[in-house]
């Protein structure tokens, strides 16, 4: 059933319809009609609410294909998330639909075409989407409407069981390898790829690491994304190799571009070893870090830190900025564990972390259980005197987007 929270989703969140007026106001604006109806409310407001109403009215009159199209898509994007049902897995497809098509940017006009591109895509790989949700002129659904999103849904369900991800994934991660080099150059203007969208819908290739927009990533998304990188054939979730690509803008990510020069070129070297990349990697990665650095016009960084932090409900989740005062690296105690162990090869955790290193253990919440006390002396005595336990307390003061560089500034 289509309901007022989908036109407010629509709406308000995701930028597809008009937002003269908001939902939420034209909603205000019925009840009160309501209330005036049943002799109740402020009536002197009517003429305003009633203008209100005729104004949301027309808009959606005017945008009911529109509405119908975005549905539909939602829907076959829906379906391409393993397990996921139609009720449960629409409003994350609407959200990842709007980001792909960057629905907030455009106009109405520009939000059906590139509505007709990706089903011109989709047609082009096999899919076969049904015709969208129909409206009268009334703006009433006809009989049978809502048929149409749940064939569009099967139609996302058949699409994924037939189709080579791990291509489709490698060309995501291509995609997404294009637009971060852009930001470097200040382009922020570059929209996510056909096969990022896909991949972002089936939780495949970058989307398993990254947020379709790679700008909202916090420290540990991109710390993650480094150390998948970097261990000699990790694999995504489909089993698509992580790129060695990634890894210089992981690194400028977590505030590794400022570091000095000599730390930069043994970095680069051991970090392609470690992944097995070619030299050419390693020379290309070495570059790419110098050429940070002599853009940089603040104080380079004073050391590293590396954050222990809780599986769930960290104060990192909120560390989106990159940091300026330290290089960072965000793991749980899980993920930093196998850094420790022979099989892992050495010239990674000796890259990227160098000589004064900090550890900070954020305490573990109740259901963590007990700290890992044997990784802890590990790391004690590997580096004497680095490690910091956070007090409890601390977490409204480091929950911002800037929280790493407020980290840094805690003493040892």
């Amino acid at each position: 059933m289509i309901t007022g929270a989908h036109f407010r989703l629509l709406g308000d969140v995701l930028h597809v319809l008009p937002q003269t007026p908001p939902w939420q106001q034209a909603v205000t604006a019925h009840r009160m009609l309501e209330d005036a109806r049943r002799g109740t409310g402020n009536s002197a407001e009517l003429e305003d609410q009633l203008l209100r109403l005729y104004e949301s009215a027309r808009m959606l009159r005017d945008n009911l294909g529109l509405i119908g199209e975005v549905l539909l898509h939602g829907a076959f994007l829906a379906g391409l998330k393993p397990g996921a049902t139609l009720a449960e897995g629409m409003p994350a497809a609407l959200h990842q639909l709007a980001l792909g098509l960057q629905f907030a940017t455009i106009d109405t006009r520009r939000v059906a075409i590139a509505l007709q591109n990706l089903q011109g895509h989709l047609q082009a790989l096999g899919a076969t989407l049904p015709g969208p949700p129909g409206f009268s002129a009334r703006g009433e659904l006809t009989d049978g409407a809502l048929a149409s999103l749940p064939k569009a849904f099967a139609a996302g369900v058949a699409f994924t069981g037939g189709h080579d991800w791990q291509a489709r994934s490698a060309s995501a991660w291509r995609q997404l390898l294009e637009r971060l080099a852009a930001a470097r150059m200040h382009i922020t203007t570059t929209m996510p790829g056909f096969d990022e969208l896909l991949c972002t819908a089936r939780q495949t290739g970058p989307a398993a690491w990254l947020p379709l927009n790679p700008q909202d990533a916090g420290l540990h998304s991109w710390s993650r994304l480094l150390m998948a990188a970097t261990a000699g054939g990790s694999t995504c979730p489909a089993g698509t190799q992580v790129p060695f690509g990634v890894v210089a803008h992981a690194l400028l990510r977590s505030g590794f571009g400022g570091a000095d020069a000599a730390w930069i070129a043994s970095c680069s070297q051991a970090l392609a070893a470690a992944a097995g990349a070619p030299p050419a990697d390693a020379d290309a990665l070495r570059l790419t870090l110098l050429d940070a650095q002599t853009t940089r016009r603040d104080k380079p960084p004073s050391g590293t830190l590396v954050l222990l932090r809780r599986p769930t409900g960290s104060v990192s989740d909120a560390w989106t900025q990159t940091p300026a005062r330290a290089c960072v690296l965000v793991l749980t105690p899980d993920e930093f564990r196998p850094l420790l162990q022979a099989a892992t090869p050495a010239p990674l955790l000796l890259a990227v972390l160098p000589a004064g290193t900090r550890f900070f253990l954020e305490p573990p919440a109740d259901t963590d259980g007990a700290a890992d006390t044997a990784l802890l002396a590990d790391i004690s005595r590997r580096w004497p005197g680095s490690l910091v336990e956070l007090a409890p307390g601390r977490e409204p003061a480091l929950s911002s987007p800037a929280g790493a560089d407020l980290l840094a500034g805690v003493p040892s």
